[in-house]
């Protein structure tokens, strides 16, 4: 699945797994694309649970990918609030995930994890932070109130990749609720990408750790995915073109500079549909999607350097549909991208800015459906005075289509 654009009730996060009186158990999440959320893109938020008795959490994130294109999203995975008396047992485990921040908070935050309770494995992850204000892994205890109930740790981390550019501690540990226990049971195998090197602070009170770094200086490739375009339709049994520009900062910026190859892969229900490598650029492959299931697809690209020691990823959703799906579609698409509305969220006015010249109507409808106004999308503000604050749907029609869109009443 795809969660995206997250905003305005909190937690703002892509997905909130909080439980109350429930447990999580054998929760699993394959294939998501979790991108520009307002806050947080996987918030696991776990907090005392209030049941008695034997109390498990199993949780797995397989090829789970959280990005964020504007500096929207605060943090990429958060966990916190298993503690040592009330915490569930059990484990929670990340396999080849990708974590990217923009923003000048946390890739990875962990607050108030017992090392008593449920175990959190990342196993072949990536973790990226290209914000300088930014930090990569963070870990803390945070509530006073969990003072004497926190014994923190119960983490490891199994051939992750780490890439930065900047001067800093790739993981951290900060006993800001003053337990004075410190941190234990660590294991980590990293290997980081960073022009200064690879560093990390666990504090000085610490129990059973065994953290291994492979240490490269030097910034991580350039990879990105030109083909297909994020969230591109792709119509069932056509052929598809992946082209990925790749380069490495570190001996030049055109394509292909510093790149052994690149190692392409197409996801599909957690499966591999496809899987392909080119050493020359432009870095590229063709497949026929005969036979594909419709749905989402991951495609992910892997930049590896020319040393055969960095490597970055890139990773884009798109979707294959059948050919009767992608013609209804179609003229809808192409009026939503055409039109503009603004300003949203707005107070008395609405503007609609079409780049075509067919004539338009509107519909502006409640969440649950009322129709509340209509008329012609002329080159004149549509006025919304009398609707109260809230979110509603306008539908505008065209000779060439429609669009439905959401916009706020302040």
């Amino acid at each position: 699945t795809i969660l995206k654009d997250t905003k305005g009730t909190p937690p703002q996060a892509g997905i909130d797994w909080e439980p109350d009186w429930e447990r999580l158990l054998d929760v699993s999440m394959t294939n998501c694309y979790i991108a520009n959320n307002r806050v947080k893109g996987i918030d696991l938020h776990l907090y005392r649970p209030a049941w008695k008795g034997p109390k498990t959490l199993t949780m797995t994130f397989d090829n789970c990918h959280v990005d964020s294109d504007t500096d929207v999203q605060g943090i990429a995975l958060n966990i916190d609030e298993i503690d040592d008396a009330e915490g569930a047992d059990g484990a929670i485990t990340f396999n080849r995930c990708s974590f990217k921040n923009r923003t000048m908070y946390n890739t990875i935050f962990i607050s108030d994890k017992s090392a008593l309770k449920a175990k959190v494995t990342f196993n072949e992850c990536y973790i990226d932070q290209f914000n300088s204000g930014g930090s990569v892994i963070s870990l803390e205890t945070t509530e006073s109130s969990l003072r004497d109930a926190m014994t923190y740790g119960g983490l490891e981390f199994n051939n992750c990749i780490v890439n930065d550019k900047y001067n800093r501690n790739f993981m951290t540990f900060d006993d800001r609720s003053a337990t004075g226990k410190g941190i234990r049971d660590v294991k980590g195998t990293f290997t980081v990408n960073n022009p200064f090197g690879a560093k990390y602070e666990l504090g000085t009170v610490k129990q059973n750790i065994n953290v291994q770094v492979k240490e490269n200086k030097s910034t991580p490739p350039i990879i990105n995915i030109s083909s297909p375009l994020k969230y591109s339709r792709i119509e069932k049994g056509s052929n598809l073109t992946v082209t990925s520009p790749a380069s490495d900062s570190d001996v030049g910026t055109t394509n292909g500079a510093g790149i052994e190859k690149v190692i392409y892969e197409i996801q599909y229900a957690g499966e591999i549909v496809h899987s392909a490598e080119d050493t020359q650029a432009p870095y590229t492959f063709n497949v026929s999607t005969e036979g594909w299931q419709r749905g989402i697809y991951l495609v992910k690209a892997i930049a590896v350097s020319s040393n055969l020691q960095t490597r970055n990823i890139s990773v884009i959703p798109f979707e294959i549909v059948s050919s009767d799906i992608l013609t209804a579609i179609k003229p809808s698409e192409e009026v939503k991208n055409a039109i503009t509305l603004f300003p949203n969220p707005t107070k008395n006015e609405l503007f609609i800015n079409r780049s075509f010249n067919e004539s338009a109507s509107y519909e502006i409808t409640s969440i649950d459906g009322k129709l509340l106004q209509t008329g012609e999308a002329g080159e004149h503000a549509i006025n919304i005075e009398n609707l109260k604050p809230g979110f509603y749907i306008i539908k505008i029609k065209t000779e060439v289509g429609e669009t439905v869109q959401r916009f706020v009443k302040e």
